[in-house]
């Protein structure tokens, strides 16, 4: 599971500039195709994201004007489904795309201004597409010899130490002998 902040800005005129942004709860789903012992892999998959947060500022003439949050919103669809891929280069860089299929607005939204209903996405269509890019900082050793190769790294808070499986099986042998 995942928390991500993603989001739109757009300028529906010169003076005027809109930041709008979901807090969502993702679970990604995917596979991966590779060595994964060296962290060299392609990796696909889809995510199901939950809206739980939006939140939207208001620019004129590049001085904030206003700014407002709602949870559980209804101008954003709750669900919002997506597809990446991408591609980790060892274990410290990596490459991902990802998409949503969805459309960001929820075009049925209507609300009240003035005793006026109005829908302000009606007519709006956003897409969203992402490119991320990332680095893994922790990366403490990497030590290879005849019968085993450990690497130690951070990924977060969590320490992932990998041992080579023959090894593990080798020593067992001879001590069962």
């Amino acid at each position: 599971m995942n928390i991500k902040n993603i989001g739109i800005i757009t300028k529906p005129n010169d003076s005027v500039k809109l930041k709008q942004r979901v807090y969502t709860l993702g679970v990604p789903l995917g596979f991966k195709i590779g060595d994964l012992r060296s962290g060299t892999f392609l990796f696909f998959g889809g995510e199901y994201d939950m809206a739980f947060n939006y939140k939207e500022k208001y620019f004129l003439d590049g001085d904030k004007k206003s700014k407002f949050n709602e949870w559980f919103s209804d101008r954003t669809d709750l669900f919002m489904p997506s597809l990446f891929a991408g591609f980790r280069f060892g274990p410290a860089f990596g490459v991902k795309g990802q998409y949503y299929l969805n459309n960001f607005y929820n075009q049925d939204y209507t609300e009240t201004v003035n005793g006026v209903k109005t829908q302000p996405y009606k007519n709006l269509k956003a897409n969203m597409m992402f490119v991320t890019l990332s680095y893994n900082f922790g990366i403490r050793k990497h030590e290879k010899t005849k019968t085993t190769t450990t690497t130690e790294y951070r990924k977060g808070t969590k320490v992932i130490i990998e041992k080579e499986l023959k090894s593990l099986i080798n020593r067992s042998l001879a001590n069962n002998r």
